[in-house]
C-alpha cells in the first residue's frame, strides 16, 4: 500500500511544506500586532507567554511528527490507525488551546477591592 518510495517522498515533502498553514500565519501576525500596538490590553502576561509557547509547539510538530508517521505507516497494520489518528490530532489539539489561552490573556479581569466596597457602603458627604 506504502511500498512505493516515490508516494512516501511525496508526502515528506507534502508533510513537511504543509498545505494549509494559513491559521499559523493570521495567528502570528495577530501575536505581533497585538505585541506591537496593544500590549497594553494584555492582562495576564502569564497566559500570554503559555499561549505563545503552545502555538509554538503547535506550528512545530506537523514538519516534525508527519515525516515520521508518513515512513512509519507502511509499517502500522489497520489495528493501528488509531494511534496515527490520534497522534496527528496532537498540533490541532495544542494550537486550539494556544488560541484560547491567548483569547483569554486579553480578556479584562474584574477586580474588586474592599475600597471600592467600602467606598459604595459610605454616604456622599452631599446626600444628606
Amino acid at each position: 500500500m506504502y511500498r512505493d518510495p516515490e508516494f512516501l517522498l511525496q508526502l515528506m515533502m507534502q508533510s513537511i511544506t504543509g498545505g494549509g498553514n494559513y491559521i499559523y500565519v493570521v495567528l502570528l501576525s495577530a501575536i505581533f500586532l497585538i505585541l506591537i500596538f496593544r500590549r497594553d490590553s494584555i492582562e495576564s502576561t502569564l497566559l500570554f507567554r503559555l499561549g505563545v509557547i503552545l502555538f509554538a509547539i503547535a506550528m512545530t510538530l506537523p514538519p516534525i511528527l508527519n515525516p515520521m508517521l508518513a515512513l512509519s505507516a507502511a509499517t502500522y497494520g489497520p489495528s493501528d490507525k488509531l494511534n496515527l489518528v490520534l497522534i496527528q490530532a496532537i498540533p490541532s489539539c495544542t494550537l486550539g488551546i494556544a488560541v484560547v489561552f491567548l483569547a483569554s490573556a486579553l480578556m479584562p479581569r474584574f477586580k474588586t477591592t474592599t475600597a471600592k466596597i467600602r467606598m459604595a457602603n459610605e454616604k456622599h458627604p452631599l446626600d444628606d
